[in-house]
């Protein structure tokens, strides 16, 4: 797969996940400019809101995560957009200022394992970081902790890049990015636990 099919499946990924927030945010202003009841209408800003609040935090994260921007952004800014962006859902990020020891290259491999973490326990849990130069480390925690087959597959390296779906692009940006730092990826899962890890020689 070429890079021009890759970015592909990024973009399928990234437009699955804003259509949602786009969508509520389309449908509050339609609700709004046909509302007469001041509550209602309200109601329906509100919705619009939360939509476009929602769609705004995943951007400032895909920029960094899957852009060019991760090259020139700070670990506080990497964390505070991650936080941002798991601050109203059920996913809650656990990563204090004191618990990463990081270059500043390692922005972009820290935060798509943040986000796998976060995929890991989608239905609610906490996604803790921990890193060191050496060392990059997510736990996942939550009560249906664990990764689909297929993602699986991708950071178990037994899947061929050509079949590769938009779920999976991920995984796959996010063991390319650590083999570019000659970094390992390896993963264990124990009951409602998944850990991460992405390690230098």
């Amino acid at each position: 797969m070429d890079d021009i099919d890759f970015g592909a499946l990024l973009y399928a990924r990234l437009c699955h996940d804003l259509i949602s927030p786009v969508s509520a945010a389309h449908n509050g202003i339609a609700m709004a400019r046909d509302e007469a009841d001041p509550e209602m209408r309200a109601e329906a800003m509100a919705l619009t809101a939360d939509g476009l609040a929602d769609a705004i935090d995943k951007l400032k994260v895909y920029r960094i995560a899957y852009g060019t921007a991760g090259s020139r952004t700070t670990l506080a800014e990497a964390r505070a957009a991650a936080q941002g962006l798991f601050s109203r859902g059920r996913v809650d990020v656990d990563w204090p200022e004191e618990a990463t020891d990081a270059g500043p290259e390692d922005v972009r491999l820290l935060l798509n394992l943040v986000l796998l973490g976060a995929d890991a326990v989608a239905r609610g849990g906490t996604v803790r970081v921990a890193a060191t130069g050496a060392t990059m480390a997510i736990q996942a925690t939550g009560a249906r902790a664990g990764f689909p087959p297929d993602v699986l597959s991708v950071l178990d390296d037994e899947t061929e890049v050509t079949a590769l779906s938009p779920r999976q692009s991920q995984a796959a940006l996010t063991l390319k990015l650590a083999t570019r730092q000659g970094r390992m990826v390896s993963h264990k899962a124990s009951e409602g636990v998944v850990v991460l890890t992405a390690k230098a020689p």
